[in-house]
């Protein structure tokens, strides 16, 4: 993150090591902050703008500064910095939500409940940890995964109907995502 910011142009020390860093933010007003609003976390690759209100790892960073959506920002990182693209070999068997990526978890097949399950849980992994959509977005689509859970475990909702709701959860999810 803070190779990053540094290349958009913004006061941070690229050799700085695990130390916080303030800087100006750009993103808000007129775009001539002055004053230190935005904070370099690189515990967690990620900077906070007090002014803005707002999280922000590379890819909203990139997003916000390139005007591009998700995939487009994607793209630009990992041309940029020499990133290789994670294959997809069309299996959807990762146990670890840091080897999915976004592309798996938004593929459109038709998913049994147990894989859609799978699914959805490791996107909301991934939507937590990289803080694509606002906190109470986040948080709405988790208590949704578990208004699913509650259906089938508790109230004995079919199979089918469990993976279709699963899958709408994914669907709202990735329109928020595309349409920031």
């Amino acid at each position: 993150m803070v190779r990053v910011l540094y290349d958009y142009g913004y006061a941070v020390n690229p050799d700085g090591g695990d130390r916080e860093q303030q800087f100006p933010c750009d993103l808000h007003g007129d775009g001539n902050d002055g004053k230190a609003s935005g904070r370099l976390y690189p515990s967690s690759n990620s900077m906070y703008c007090f002014a803005c209100g707002r999280a922000r790892d590379a890819v909203s960073l990139a997003m916000e500064k390139e005007g591009v959506k998700f995939p487009d920002a994607l793209d630009k990182l990992e041309r940029r910095y020499g990133l290789p693209t994670l294959p997809d070999d069309g299996t959807d068997d990762a146990d670890d939500p840091r080897e999915t990526t976004l592309a798996d978890v938004f593929a459109d097949r038709p998913d049994s409940y147990e894989t859609s399950v799978r699914r959805t849980e490791r996107f909301l992994c991934i939507l937590t940890t990289t803080r694509m959509l606002t906190l109470p977005e986040t948080l709405q689509m988790w208590a949704e995964f578990n208004r699913v859970q509650h259906g089938v475990t508790k109230e004995g909702w079919p199979d089918s109907k469990a993976a279709l709701e699963m899958d709408a959860i994914r669907h709202r999810a990735r329109e928020a995502i595309y349409n920031e």
